[in-house]
Parts: C-alpha cells; structure tokens; sequence
C-alpha cells in the first residue's frame, strides 16, 4: 500500500491510500444532506471534493486494518475518476506537419466518438470533450519563442484547419482518427489562436534573420510592439508597405515660408530618410544600417489650424509635432 502523509497545524494526516496490488480498500461513508450519486454524475473525469461537514461517518479498513482519519470537520474528501485507459502518445494533426509529442493522455468514456481526454505535455494541459464538442485548455510556462511557436502552430492546425487528429502509439495496429466540430461560440478564442501563432512564426523568422533570441516576449503585445515587428519585417521582405499617417517633430526657424505650405495644403512630395534605425523590441535593441525612406508624392498637414495657430505664437519652435498624410493613400515606408 502506498501511504502519503501530510502535516497541517502541527497533526499528522493522512492524505492519499493507494494499493499497489490491486487489493480493495473498504470504505463506509455516510452524507448529510448530500446526493452522493447525483454528485458523481456531474463529472465524468474532474475530482470531486466533499467538504468533511457534509460527512456524517467515515470508516475505511484495508486488510482488516482501520485507517483513520482526523476528528471534526477540518477535512475534506476527494473521489478521482479512474480512466478507461491510460497512455503516453504523439497527437498527429492529419495532412499537417503538426504534432505534440510524448502526451500524457487519459480518456474517460466508452465509445471512442463520446470520449472525454485529458491530454498532459510540458507546455500545455488540455480537455477534450469529443460528445459535446466543447474544449479547454492551459498553456504552462513558455521560456522561448520556439516553445510558443510549435504549441500555437499546433494548436491552429488541430482547431482552426482540420478539426481532428490521429494518436500514434505502437499498440495501436492503425492509428485512431478523432474528429470534433467547433460551434460559432468559439469564433474569438480560434482568432485569438490564429493570431498567436501567426504572430509567433513572425518572431522565429526576426529571431533568425537578426540572430537574437526574445526572452521577454508577450503573447499579447502592445500597438509599438506590434510596429516594431512589422519594421523588422520589412526589412527582411525588402518590400514597401503603405501606411495611413506619419508623425514626426522639427524645429521651425523659418515660420513664414512654412505658414505658407501650410495654408496651401494641396499635397506636396515629402521625403524623411533616416540612415539607420534602431528597434527597441522586448528589451532587445535591434540596428538596422540601412536607409528607412517614408515618402509620398502628394502630402498634406492633417491638422493645419491647430499648426497655424502653435506657428504664430512664436518665431521658433523647437519640436513642432507634424502630421501628414497622402491625398491619393501613396505614403510609403521601405528600407533601401
């Protein structure tokens, strides 16, 4: 028999009986006010737990040997579903290069179409629920971009494209092939899983074409973070990009001649260069040296009241705030 102890409050107890050859461990147990059967069919695979003031009596014997067990109600007891199988597998996603390797599954059920499985890996734990079509699951720790990417990447193969997957174990003389179908109810949680994953295949691409590796990275980033990638990423696509609006700063010296531009405002070529760039992106800076054009043949101020108005209160501003935009959406950002 195994036997595990635990102490709580300076006492002794004993909280978990396990027999290691399969002899029966007898239990007599009575409830106040509780229907023990309705209880258990409430779950077919979750512990349930029974506060001890809903416990009237409690004698449990293993081979003629009386266990007991704390006095009052200063405890609780748990009943575990025991699986109709148990097994270590890899989870293939059909027509995909996606797996989870070495799961630790559980399935609770009888036919293989209405199964419950608990599924157990490093990086994720997950509840499938092939009766009801209905999921969950809990990403654990992830250290590195690596990690995110081949958990999200599977898991957008398994819910977002093919809706099934096969178990390879060597027992198995042909490989099972589970389907499932998602109901609309799920549509944020699918986005939110292609999103991950796209934005993770983004950050293994930057981590091998920059040679840096993100430590601090989120899975949800803020709106700089998400326009630092995108600029890491056009300089690895060397392709332009369009964008709504830039904003910049100067130092006006010359406040006629730009109260000029200003009040004419019927879109004008406009070209900032910077000879290299550097990217702050999860405390990882990164220099690009190499010239980042934003230009547009046709540029206007956007808000050119508010300009006049900051202009004529002073003959010099030093870091006038501007914002500019394309009459005919042409502003354009590339890297050359």
């Amino acid at each position: 028999m195994d036997l595990g102890v635990k102490i709580a409050q300076g006492k002794t107890y004993i909280d978990m009986i396990k027999s290691i050859d399969n002899s029966p461990l007898n239990l007599q147990i009575g409830f106040k006010n509780l229907n023990f059967i309705e209880l258990l069919s409430t779950s077919m695979y979750e512990p349930i737990k029974i506060d001890g003031n809903l416990i009237s009596s409690f004698k449990s014997t293993f081979r003629d040997i009386e266990i007991p067990i704390p006095k009052g109600n200063n405890f609780s007891l748990k009943i575990s579903h025991i699986p109709a199988a148990s097994f270590k597998s890899n989870i293939l996603v059909p027509f995909t290069s996606e797996y989870l390797e070495n799961a630790e599954i559980h399935f609770f059920g009888k036919k293989i179409e209405e199964v419950v499985m608990k599924i157990t890996h490093p990086l994720i734990r997950m509840t499938m629920n092939l009766k009801d079509n209905c999921f969950n699951f809990t990403i654990n720790e992830l250290t590195s971009v690596a990690q995110a990417k081949n958990i999200f990447n599977f898991l957008h193969s398994l819910f977002c494209v093919e809706n099934s997957f096969t178990l390879d174990h060597p027992d198995f003389d042909e490989e099972p092939l589970l389907q499932f179908k998602l109901g609309p109810d799920n549509k944020d949680l699918l986005n939110d899983i292609k999103a991950i994953s796209n934005l993770m295949n983004d950050l293994s691409s930057i981590e091998s074409y920059y040679r840096v590796r993100f430590k601090d990275f989120n899975l949800n980033i803020s709106h700089d973070e998400y326009e630092s990638i995108q600029l890491l990423l056009l300089n690895i696509t060397k392709e332009k990009r369009k964008i709504n609006s830039i904003a910049f700063n100067i130092n006006v010296f010359d406040e006629e001649s730009l109260l000029k531009a200003i009040k004419n405002n019927k879109g004008a070529p406009v070209s900032i260069v910077y000879n290299q760039v550097t990217i702050n992106l999860f405390n990882k800076d990164i220099v690009i040296p190499r010239k980042f054009v934003t230009e547009a043949p046709d540029a206007y101020f956007t808000d050119s009241k508010t300009l006049i108005r900051q202009i004529q209160r002073k003959k010099s501003i030093v870091g006038l705030k501007i914002k500019v935009k394309s009459k005919k959406n042409q502003l354009t950002q590339y890297f050359s």
